[in-house]
């Protein structure tokens, strides 16, 4: 495969998981879908059920991004994106039309989530296998992609509903991303074939010897995914705390404006995003166990600012939730190489999807923690305070990792 084509597939990537990183937007949908909902069907949706289309979303995602990345090892990634993008714009056209709550369940939380976990980590994959001797950095532009689609189509979105309103915002959403993840399953799929992919690159310079190549079965019987996967927790823990609850933190914490309180999200999705394309860069350098060891203590850094500022401390409290995004998009921008780093290439796809468990668990147990000690104590010291320890927790890990594993992981 020539410069040019992998170049294309890295950019389609990206734009694809752009598309599907609108899942995250789902603030900016909500309250004008529920209104929209209860005008059709004379309020007789409960508060707070709306909520529960982002939850079904997230927790079918990681279904597909095992069962999406099995077929992407064995054929490749055109048919799983193809499917995906018929499936992710299918569920948003569906969601346009949308009479009852059941046909938001369905377009936007079932559909939108199994698509969603299935193109990203095809996505991911794909990327990582064209610029093996990159990883790192790939692994984070395209994970970036991702993670910065809930700022730019929030902002999107937000206009078209004023204009349009909700209906016609899912509608052109919907075709626009189905045209782009269909047409982009064709660029990524061409000329990328099982085992040929990095053809034209020296694979044991690189450290990707077939012989390592581990299968899910094999991962699962490793002591080294145990510990990969609770760092990742751990690693996910504290970002999901704040991600999740960023603009309530600043309204309660810090007497923060609405429109004020947006701009703390896009801040911090910005440094999530930025976290996630100069981690991988870096870890690329000095390798992924000591990249993740510095971003911990980054993150404790910011997580010790917003226990000390108060109300009026806004400086305090930017930097902050800053370094927590860089700490959270370190995470997510690097584990899909360090996955590769610890179980080969010819697998990841599976390997990663089955890896990204950790995730899955720390955004339920992150934003839980959070938002109960909120109630509990009416404050959010006590929730800073334990995602620090989470922190704390996941760098000794790390450091463990590196004494037993450093040999093999870079």
């Amino acid at each position: 495969m020539n410069k040019k084509s992998k170049v294309a597939i890295l950019v389609f990537c990206c734009l694809i998981n752009l598309c599907v990183g609108a899942l995250y937007a789902w603030s900016v949908f909500a309250t004008p879908l529920e209104t929209h909902l209860n005008s059709i069907l004379d309020d007789s949706l409960e508060a707070g059920m709306i909520s529960m289309v982002f939850t079904v979303s997230m927790a079918v995602g990681p279904i597909t991004m095992i069962l999406g990345g099995r077929i992407n090892d064995k054929i490749g990634p055109k048919w799983v994106l193809l499917v995906g993008g018929l499936m992710f714009g299918g569920g948003m056209i569906i969601t346009s039309f949308a009479t009852s709550f059941a046909m938001v369940v369905i377009g936007y939380g079932i559909l939108g989530g199994l698509s969603g976990g299935m193109v990203y980590s095809c996505n991911v994959s794909t990327a990582i296998k064209c610029f093996p001797e990159k990883r790192g950095l790939v692994g984070g532009v395209t994970t970036a992609s991702y993670g910065i689609s809930s700022v730019i189509i929030s902002k999107t979105a937000g206009i078209m509903i004023a204009e349009k309103g909700i209906s016609w915002t899912f509608l052109t959403l919907g075709v626009i991303f189905l045209l782009v993840i269909c047409v982009g399953s064709f660029v990524v799929g061409s000329g990328v074939k099982k085992d040929k992919i990095c053809s034209n690159t020296g694979t044991k310079k690189l450290g990707n010897d077939p012989e390592k190549d581990k299968d899910w079965k094999q991962m699962l019987t490793s002591g080294r995914f145990y510990l990969m996967v609770v760092i990742l927790m751990c690693g996910a823990v504290c970002g999901m705390m704040c991600i999740s609850q960023a603009a309530v933190i600043a309204t309660n914490m810090m007497g923060f404006t609405v429109t004020a309180a947006a701009t703390v999200v896009a801040v911090l999705a910005l440094f999530n995003a930025g976290g996630r394309v100069i981690a991988g860069y870096l870890s690329d350098k000095i390798g992924r166990p000591s990249t993740l060891l510095l971003s911990s203590a980054l993150s404790i850094a910011g997580l010790v600012l917003l226990y000390v500022c108060g109300a009026e401390d806004t400086a305090l409290f930017y930097t902050g939730i800053s370094l927590v995004g860089i700490y959270f998009g370190t995470f997510m921008g690097v584990f899909p190489g360090f996955t590769t780093d610890a179980f080969g290439l010819a697998h990841n796809s599976v390997n990663y999807g089955i890896m990204f468990i950790g995730f899955a668990a720390a955004g339920f147990i992150g934003p839980a923690i959070i938002g109960n000690i909120y109630l509990l104590f009416g404050s959010y010291d006590n929730a800073f305070i334990l995602a620090a320890g989470f922190s704390l927790f996941g760098a000794a890990l790390i450091a463990l990792y590196k004494r037993i594993f450093e040999k093999d992981a870079h």
